[in-house]
């Protein structure tokens, strides 16, 4: 039997992408198959907010969240405290305490994990919940979880300091940032100073 279609020359393949066109019936029709994750698993919203819990306003993804992640990365890569790069902020994956209440989360009934965890923690009988998808549907409330902006701060990189200078940076608050990520902090210089991000944030 030939499950792909680059098996072999002959037969048919069993399993067809998406995106085919060519069935022999309605049943082949059934045996069409995803190749990969993104195409299957729901994504999750991030809500952005700073360090002051203020939301931030700029939307970029859509319009209802600041980035979105696939459900099972807020398990494993994204988890609570991951750094993540969103589209135009980095930002810290929150905790538990930014995800909806219960009554609007998925329960997930695996009494085997329920059973090990319950020995693992202590906890009597203890719920789990999937992580809130994306509805996908512009008429429904958005939901997802909440996200940190971080770094609040940010070291200068001086144009044409002293060696004392280099050694010894300003540090600045990303409010004193013009939309590029520069800074110009001296009186009378139109010279900017450029702020040294962090390797893998923005």
């Amino acid at each position: 039997m030939q499950y792909q279609k680059y098996e072999l020359k002959q037969p048919k393949p069993l399993l067809r992408e998406m995106l085919d066109k060519d069935f022999e019936s309605e049943h082949h029709r059934k045996f069409r198959a995803n190749r990969s994750l993104r195409d299957v698993e729901p994504e999750v919203n991030l809500f952005l907010k700073d360090l002051s819990g203020m939301q931030v306003e700029d939307r970029t993804v859509s319009r209802k969240a600041h980035g979105q992640i696939r459900r099972g990365q807020v398990i494993t890569t994204y988890g609570p405290g991951a750094l993540i790069d969103l589209p135009r902020h980095s930002a810290i994956v929150g905790g538990l305490d930014t995800w909806p209440k219960t009554s609007d989360l998925e329960e997930i009934v695996e009494p085997r994990l329920a059973r090990k965890l319950q020995i693992m923690t202590g906890v009597a009988a203890p719920k789990l919940f999937a992580p809130p998808p994306d509805s996908n549907d512009p008429r429904e409330t958005a939901i997802g979880i909440g996200a940190w902006r971080f770094p609040e701060w940010f070291v200068v990189q001086e144009a044409g300091g002293s060696e004392e200078r280099e050694r010894s940076r300003r540090l600045v608050h990303r409010k004193e940032l013009d939309d590029k990520g520069r800074f110009d902090g001296r009186p009378g210089r139109g010279n900017a100073l450029r702020a040294g991000l962090p390797e893998g944030t923005r």
